[in-house]
């Protein structure tokens, strides 16, 4: 239900902004969309599952429902929000089913991640807001075509964009298995400047997306200053700067029991021999570790 939604965090921060939104009024762009009614009619249901495509082939954003925009002298809409109309008595709960029906359903392939949807309840009236991440597997097809937000509008893709939009979604996990299977080896070999001895029976990877698909790059300087935890379960720990980024090792250089790093464009690297140990506190801490950097 509605209330339910609200718990979630990205929910929480609209909550919280949209009494600003007219303070300092945002219009449409790449990231956002306004809807003043819930796309009820076949017209603006296939308008919005545009906007959806769009949004996940591009760099993502949010439609706001219940929204109404500011007019020019033509009675055109301008992109400017004007004031909260609300959704009045409607049972928003089926609604936001229905829309979250229709986005799975019509969209080829389905995105991921799955869009969020929920409901923001303001002294105006109740708006549903539709988040819509850049999609792990894009481009993504509506009735056929497919679609790319520039600027404040969604528009088709051309024949030769749909093509590179391929390519690079193609080489995405080339790359990832590249860059783990990279690793691996130099853990393997020692040539990460720490040697697990003996050798590691468990490596774990958290890489979050930007640093395969942008020039994403990290302060490894202010990782370090932030003190990255210590991965292991006890004895000489100590930090250091790699070429790869910020370090925390357990034990020594030459005989490390488990060490975590930081990559420059943020990836986590946690790797242990302490998983399956003679001492079983040992091999918990290295699991509780790998709870710690997925979050």
């Amino acid at each position: 239900g509605s209330s339910t939604m609200l718990e979630n965090p990205f929910m929480k921060a609209w909550k919280a902004d949209i009494g600003g939104l007219f303070a300092n009024p945002r219009r449409e762009d790449q990231r956002i969309e306004y809807k003043e009614a819930l796309p009820t009619g076949v017209e603006a249901r296939e308008k919005f599952l545009r906007h959806v495509a769009g949004f996940a082939n591009t760099t993502g954003g949010n439609i706001v429902i219940g929204i109404q925009e500011k007019r020019d002298v033509k009675g055109k809409a301008t992109g400017e929000p004007e004031t909260i109309v609300g959704l009045g008595e409607t049972n928003l709960d089926v609604e936001c089913q229905r829309i979250m029906n229709s986005v799975r359903d019509l969209i080829s392939p389905r995105i991921i991640p799955t869009p969020e949807i929920g409901v923001v309840e303001t002294t105006e009236g109740r708006v549903v807001v539709l988040r819509v991440q850049r999609s792990f597997i894009k481009p993504h097809m509506y009735q056929h075509r497919f679609y790319a937000r520039q600027g404040a509008q969604t528009v088709p893709l051309e024949v030769e964009q749909v093509r590179s939009e391929f390519i690079d979604s193609d080489a995405l996990p080339r790359r990832m298995r590249e860059f783990r299977a990279d690793r691996l080896a130099q853990i393997l070999s020692g040539e990460t400047g720490v040697s697990l001895s003996p050798p590691p029976n468990m490596v774990v990877h958290v890489c979050p997306f930007e640093a395969f698909t942008t020039n994403r790059r990290v302060s490894i300087v202010e990782i370090r200053n932030k003190q990255i935890p210590h991965p292991g379960a006890g004895g000489a720990t100590f930090r250091r700067l790699t070429f790869s980024g910020a370090m925390s090792v357990c034990g020594s250089l030459s005989n490390a029991r488990s060490f975590l790093l930081v990559h420059r464009d943020g990836c986590l690297e946690f790797a242990t021999n302490e998983v399956v140990t003679p001492a079983p506190e040992s091999g918990k801490f290295a699991l509780l570790q790998i709870r710690r950097i997925a979050k």
